[in-house]
């Protein structure tokens, strides 16, 4: 198991997501903040839920279409 297959179960983990599809995560960029003399890493994390299929864009259309009925 590498290093990211351990961050990846950490946050799978701490966020408590038992009934999971996928979860994946990526390095998305590096930076340096002048300011505080920190190296700076941006780290996404996705994840996919079983009951998930159709998005936030979809049902909120759905309910849209409900309630102008």
């Amino acid at each position: 198991m590498n290093n990211w297959n351990k961050l990846l179960a950490v946050l799978d983990q701490l966020f408590g997501h038992g009934d999971k599809q996928q979860s994946r995560i990526s390095q998305k960029g590096q930076g340096f903040d002048n300011k505080t003399g920190e190296r700076v890493i941006r780290i996404e994390y996705r994840i996919k839920m079983v009951n998930e299929s159709g998005g936030l864009i979809r049902s909120a259309n759905d309910k849209l279409i409900r309630s102008e009925s």
